[in-house]
């Protein structure tokens, strides 16, 4: 079987498209003990920090607390209502 080879722009796309998918099921699959802690948080009457909660959530990703906070204003996210968001 002869299979295409691809160009350098083609394997980055691809490679960027495979850690999409792996970080986007990651946090998919937590992200029902995110809504949780957050509501049990406004439950109990304290300030949910849940620009906090999303940096811990991509710490391991090693994404800057800024890089968090700067794509949730240009997706235009409210972090104060994030346990109201449907993944």
């Amino acid at each position: 079987m002869v299979t295409k080879a691809s160009s350098p722009s083609e394997d980055a796309q691809w490679i960027r498209e495979e850690l999409h998918r792996w970080i986007y099921g990651n946090v998919k699959a937590k992200w029902p003990s995110v809504v949780r802690q957050l509501k049990s948080r406004c439950a109990a009457e304290q300030k949910p920090s849940t620009a906090t909660r999303l940096w811990q959530l991509f710490s391991g990703y090693q994404a800057p607390r800024s890089c968090i906070e700067l794509a949730a204003l240009r997706s235009e996210l409210d972090l104060h209502d994030a346990y109201r968001w449907d993944l």
